[in-house]
């Protein structure tokens, strides 16, 4: 309202009875400039967020500010050309070819806008390239997972004893590899429970500010865990450096995660919650996180420019550099584990390769979809350290 309403003050102003108009309208919006920029204003309006998207396209999400300058700068070149050889040439044109020609412009536009949408319009690209590109559309996570009427939960396999799994989407990651060991066992056979929520970690007493059904998210755990007698193994998994981030407004055990208790009321959080699983004779496996260092996001491995997309050398992230970041939190969590009998699998000694966390595959193609995720055809033909959990 408030732009709606100041234009029709400015327009109202102007008018009256007799008087020339308001000092605004006589001595800025008259101005020369401010006209001349009033009457190419349309065709910079269209010209300037595909200018703007673009260069965001190429060079990121926060293109430096040369960047953004140069944009627009071409944007007001094409609208000045746009009104001097196409607007002011054609307004007024009384020619019969005006508006056929006009028409058939829309019209190729717009065929061009759906064969892009089609992506019948996708650039050449080397093999290397495409592989990489491959990846972005190797999403199928839940595929051969089963819905259940609770909230956050899903199944894969038998009926016998299960094997739950708790966490986020770094546990559910691990799915497409547990889909491939369990689809076809059927009676009393082993199944799996999935219980996760992405962003919430699998931690009793953990509040993120943005998520209000982390209680519930608990509450269905725990209570999946006193009904089903079939239980007799627990998985829980989490990107856990996350969620120790300073700044996010979230808590554990009534404690601030800017506090530097946070981390000790972690450990005590996760003790409780394991000791209680152990003394009910259920096995526990303990999963740390599988890297989350910015470095190993995929898309770094493809450089855009506007001449064209680049493959560059993936980066190199070692073990000790990962350990060094995070040796009071993997410390905090090994020790709780197994001070509480639980089994501590670390992604870290399979995905890294003479202290080197691993950025392909065999094929050059990233294991990863994301900073903090493994690709599902990755999982599902590599992740092999979770396979005991659902063994026979």
């Amino acid at each position: 309202l408030l732009p709606v309403a100041g234009t029709l003050l400015l327009m109202e102003g102007g008018a009256g009875t007799g008087v020339k108009g308001a000092w605004v309208n006589r001595k800025i919006l008259s101005n020369p400039a401010v006209v001349w920029v009033g009457l190419i204003s349309y065709p910079l309006y269209l010209f300037h967020w595909p200018a703007l998207s673009f260069v965001h396209i190429i060079k990121g999400e926060s293109p430096k500010p040369g960047y953004i300058v140069a944009a627009l700068g071409v944007s007001l070149l094409l609208t000045i050309l746009t009104y001097y050889f196409i607007e002011k040439k054609i307004r007024r044109n009384t020619s019969r070819w005006v508006l056929p020609t006009l028409v058939v412009s829309f019209v190729a536009v717009g065929i061009i806008g759906l064969l892009a949408s089609c992506k019948a319009l996708t650039p050449w690209m080397g093999p290397e390239i495409a592989k990489a590109h491959n990846l972005f559309s190797d999403k199928e996570v839940l595929k051969g997972l089963k819905k259940t009427p609770f909230d956050f939960t899903n199944t894969v396999g038998g009926d016998g004893p299960q094997t739950l799994f708790f966490g986020d989407s770094n546990l559910i990651q691990y799915a497409p590899r547990l889909v491939e060991l369990l689809k076809n066992n059927k009676n009393h056979e082993r199944g799996a429970i999935l219980i996760w929520s992405g962003g919430i970690p699998p931690i009793p007493g953990y509040l993120v500010k943005t998520k209000p059904e982390c209680e519930k998210f608990f509450n269905i755990f725990s209570k999946t865990i006193n009904s089903d007698q079939r239980i007799d193994r627990v998985v829980i998994s989490g990107l856990w450096g996350i969620y120790l981030m300073r700044g996010t407004g979230n808590t554990i055990l009534g404690i601030n995660t800017d506090d530097d208790r946070a981390l000790m009321k972690l450990g005590e959080a996760l003790g409780a919650m394991v000791k209680k699983l152990t003394d009910q004779k259920i096995k526990v496996y303990i999963v740390l996180g599988a890297n989350g260092e910015k470095k190993l996001d995929p898309k770094s491995l493809i450089k855009r420019e506007f001449s064209g997309h680049h493959l560059i050398p993936p980066p190199v992230v070692t073990s000790k550099e990962y350990l060094e970041n995070n040796h009071s939190l993997i410390n905090i969590i090994t020790k709780t584990a197994k001070q509480n009998g639980a089994e501590v699998i670390d992604p870290l000694d399979y995905l890294c390769q003479g202290g080197v966390w691993k950025f392909t595959d065999e094929e050059g193609v990233p294991i990863r979809v994301d900073v903090g995720h493994l690709r599902p055809s990755y999982v599902r033909q590599h992740v092999k350290y979770l396979d005991s959990s659902v063994a026979p």
